[in-house]
């Protein structure tokens, strides 16, 4: 999905917009997201929504990255709930070996495991995301 330059210009702007619209809703003491203030990046999450569903390699990419890029525990809660808790409601089995092993490693990527919800999860995937959570003792920071 993203691998002609036209489509990692895509990736970088879906980025950009749905950081910048937790950013605005956070310096605008607004965390529902009921305001107005961000509703220029809204676009941004659902179109982040719409691939994570659609194209779940894509989604991963793109979790990966905010992940990565986000610089508030508020940003890091909303890809929580949001893209991630999508992802494995929507595509579980897929990933979910991938989730363990980044838990192992990556104490942030393990921290944001415990802002997503069983919702729609699977079962079985829910069982290892809760064993994912608690690996602090064994990851290697």
């Amino acid at each position: 999905m993203f691998s002609d330059r036209s489509s990692a210009d895509e990736f970088e702007k879906l980025i950009e917009a749905w950081l910048e619209y937790h950013n605005m809703l956070e310096r605008a003491g607004d965390l529902t997201g009921r305001t107005t203030v961000a509703d220029g990046h809204l676009w941004a999450v659902d179109r982040i929504d719409d691939i994570v569903r659609q194209d779940p390699e894509a989604g991963w990419r793109l979790i990966m990255e905010l992940l990565l890029r986000s610089e508030s525990d508020y940003q890091l809660a909303c890809l929580a709930s949001g893209p991630l808790e999508t992802l494995l409601a929507a595509h579980g089995q897929g990933f979910i070996d991938r989730v363990e092993h980044i838990a192992l490693s990556n104490e942030r990527f393990r921290e944001t495991l415990f802002g997503v919800w069983k919702n729609e999860i699977p079962d079985d995937v829910w069982s290892r995301i809760e064993q994912a959570r608690e690996q602090k003792g064994r990851a290697s920071n």
